[in-house]
């Protein structure tokens, strides 16, 4: 999954102008997999303790 592709679709009805505001069955997926992706690792690269 491509987290910028999931973003664009949520992100894409606040552009001024664009867009008539319509939160659709695509932005509701699209929204929940950018919840999912950011509540599940690995999300950013870890690095050890040492």
């Amino acid at each position: 999954m491509h987290l910028l592709d999931q973003l664009d679709a949520v992100t894409n009805l606040t552009k001024a102008n664009k867009h008539k505001f319509h939160w659709d069955q695509d932005q509701r997926e699209a929204f929940d997999k950018l919840k999912e992706a950011l509540i599940t690792d690995p999300l950013f690269l870890t690095y050890p303790d040492d």
